[in-house]
């Protein structure tokens, strides 16, 4: 492994241990929900920089994987209410 790759390789695993130690600390101040959509959104405008063709193949990995599973936010919505009667 070259010194580049291994440069990749920290920086990856700072970013992505750095992404655990926000959620920790940021939870309990803004909630999971608006954490959860500041992530989302953060991610979104990235992905919009690096390429609109990015951010298209996300959304079709996203859309497809959903229609395989057949998870639908209905589905999830009625599992709860299920379980609360």
């Amino acid at each position: 492994m070259d010194s580049a790759n291994l440069v990749c390789l920290l920086s990856l695993a700072a970013i992505w241990g750095g992404s655990f130690l926000f959620m920790r600390i940021g939870a309990p101040v803004l909630g999971a929900v608006w954490l959860v959509g500041w992530r989302v959104g953060l991610a979104t405008l990235f992905l919009a920089g690096v390429g609109w063709y990015t951010l298209a193949g996300s959304l079709v990995v996203i859309a497809g994987t959903a229609l395989v599973t057949g998870f639908s936010p209905r589905r999830l919505f009625s599992a709860k209410a299920d379980q609360n009667v």
